[in-house]
């Protein structure tokens, strides 16, 4: 036997050399540092490259550890390179795709280029470590790649694509007195060090109190609001925090309450004491919050919390971000990877025109490109070997983001109002899906989809007066968004600028879905009340009309269109000077396609171009 199995304070079993002169003692003390010296000497000396370690419990899988386990497979890469350096920036790598492996390379030279007096680790897993050739272009980058086993919580996420993201959490096990973790998705702009001289653990602070009142490096205070955490993307941390590694990844298995945030809240929550940093070194560089139109002051009256934070995104100054975050799925600097830099920089100022005057959007996705541009330059000095799959992976990133491109300018695809559908075509929503797509939309047309509550619309949404799903525009007044078309009804009730209203309070969530052509099912629709609603006062009718109305025009065409409940056409009589009723169907509801015909027939008569239903 040449070795001999200890079991560490973290609950592995490690294979120690038996000549490694360390008692029982000291071994079970993993986390002093002379025991840590005397390993590390006595592996270096075996005969064998690296020590062969046993996990307990096994492992899950073949490349996964599920929830509460605790793989360190790394730790025995880390020992066999012992760091010169107490610093690290350290990032995490896995998957498959192509962006996140770009991603990686441009932080490396990044952080290569700009950060100096620290190592750069990188934690792999997946396609990139397996890949050799593709592993030593990310060794060419960075001071050392390590292989990590993943740690899958799905149970704790409500997204899919986050399963993974307690990983991250092993970098607390990497030998380095201090770690600043960082995103793959950031774009790094000076020198980091000065992170280094926040204590630890820090991040930027995400919550609902005291938005825009936290300093630099100012303590936040858990108490003072019913839920928060921090922002992930750049956390500033040290080895061995005041909770054991071990116990923090057996404690993920016990969440119970899943989130799309889940190891951001997980973090604040179980460790204690954590510090803010200044959303100048994390600047999230997406759409929630950019309308100055939607967010402030309209959203106040919403969510104070959204629109807290909007100010705080729109108050930012460009020259003073240290580091660019393109956090979520709303934008990804990628899309323009088929462009140069200076095109990238007119097309997101002209997109973005109103909503980001500051140009912050349009600097980010400029910068991102140069520094693709960058990289591409670097790649051509290395080993063949090395830069074969760098090349090959922006060269896939370029020829999808070129064929979307072409694929969306070509396609037309239906929106709420002409000023968004042009900006649609015009690349701003070419990569969005469901409900992604609704932050491109202008103002009216978000006011439109959030007191809906549907899903994305496949078309249009039918007119409150004739009942067609035909383009047009929302109409809004006291935060009760109608949709009108322009028809010949609408005219006749006296609706120009602003939609009459209607005094009911916020409509209920089956009711709002009625305003969609074809959002209710047959059944519910078959059982829908046809008798007339409750509508307005006469006080409030005058208040909210913009014009008086006509009455000898709108009565027959109001009159008509009301006989389309019964599908005899037959005018209602004096109800037709009534404003128009609360709840609206497509042309498939009620009496069905014999209502449908006549109400078509007594519309053309008064001269109607659709009809519309109660």
């Amino acid at each position: 036997r040449v070795a001999r199995k200890r079991v560490l304070k973290t609950g592995t079993l490690a294979m120690v050399p038996l000549d490694a002169g360390v008692g029982e003692e000291e071994v079970q003390d993993w986390g002093n540092d002379r025991s840590k010296e005397l390993v590390g000497e006595a592996w270096s000396d075996a005969s064998t490259a690296s020590p062969v370690f046993d996990f307990f419990p096994a492992l899950g899988g073949q490349d996964t550890v599920p929830a509460g386990e605790f793989p360190l497979e790394f730790a025995a890469q880390a020992l066999e390179r012992r760091p010169s350096l107490p610093r690290a920036y350290c990032a995490l790598l896995h998957g498959h795709r192509d962006d996140y492996y770009v991603y990686a390379l441009l932080l490396g030279l990044r952080l290569q280029r700009l950060c100096t007096g620290a190592d750069r680790v990188l934690l792999c897993n997946g396609r990139w470590w397996e890949d050799t050739a593709a592993r030593s272009a990310l060794e060419q980058l960075y001071t050392s790649v390590y292989h990590v086993h993943l740690v899958d919580a799905p149970h704790a996420t409500k997204v899919k694509r986050h399963k993974s993201v307690f990983s991250k959490i092993q970098v607390l096990r990497l030998p380095y007195e201090q770690l600043l973790f960082l995103d793959l998705d950031i774009l790094v702009r000076t020198d980091l060090a000065p992170l280094f001289q926040v204590p630890a653990p820090a991040g930027m602070y995400h919550g609902v109190c005291r938005a825009g009142e936290l300093k630099h490096g100012e303590f936040i205070a858990v108490g003072e609001a019913g839920w928060w955490c921090i922002n992930a993307g750049v956390m500033r941390l040290e080895q061995w925090q005041t909770e054991d590694v071990r116990l923090l990844l057996e404690d993920v298995k016990r969440i119970d309450w899943p989130s799309a945030l889940p190891e951001q809240y997980f973090l604040a929550q179980r460790m204690p004491g954590w510090r803010h940093l200044d959303q100048s070194w994390n600047m999230e560089v997406g759409f929630t919050y950019e309308d100055p139109g939607f967010t402030w002051p309209q959203a106040e009256a919403r969510s104070w919390a959204t629109a807290q934070r909007g100010k705080l995104w729109l108050e930012q100054a460009v020259e003073d971000v240290h580091v660019f975050h393109f956090s979520g799925t709303q934008l990804q600097p990628w899309w323009y990877a088929d462009l140069s830099p200076e095109a990238v920089f007119a097309e997101a100022a002209r997109c973005w025109k109103f909503r980001d005057p500051r140009r912050l959007l349009a600097t980010a996705l400029c910068e991102w490109r140069q520094a693709l541009a960058e990289l591409e330059e670097e790649a051509a000095r290395w080993p063949e070997f090395a830069c074969k799959p760098a090349e090959e992976a922006i060269q896939r990133l370029v020829a999808v983001a070129a064929s979307c491109r072409q694929l969306e300018l070509e396609q037309k695809r239906p929106q709420e109002c002409e000023r968004c559908r042009r900006r649609f075509l015009d690349t701003e929503g070419r990569h969005l899906s469901g409900w992604e797509g609704w932050w491109w939309l202008c103002t009216d047309c978000i006011v439109g989809y959030i007191f809906s509550d549907c899903d994305w619309p496949l078309g249009c949404p039918a007119c409150w007066f004739c009942g067609q799903a035909r383009p047009g525009r929302w109409e809004l007044h006291q935060g009760q968004p109608w949709w009108t078309c322009g028809c010949q009804a609408t005219a006749a009730t006296g609706l120009g600028g602003e939609v009459l209203g209607r005094a009911a309070s916020r409509p209920t969530k089956a009711d709002r879905r009625t305003r969609w052509a074809g959002g209710r099912s047959a059944k519910s629709r078959a059982s829908a009340p046809t008798a007339s609603p409750v509508l307005p006062s006469a006080g409030v009718r005058a208040r909210w009309a913009v014009r008086p109305v006509d009455t000898a025009a709108a009565k027959p065409v109001l009159a008509a269109e009301r006989g389309a409940v019964d599908g005899s056409g037959v005018a209602a009589g004096a109800e037709a000077l009534r404003l128009p009723a609360v709840m609206r169907f497509s042309g498939r509801s009620l009496e069905g396609q014999a209502g449908k015909q006549a109400g078509r027939e007594a519309g053309k008569q008064a001269g109607s171009p659709g009809s519309w239903y109660l």
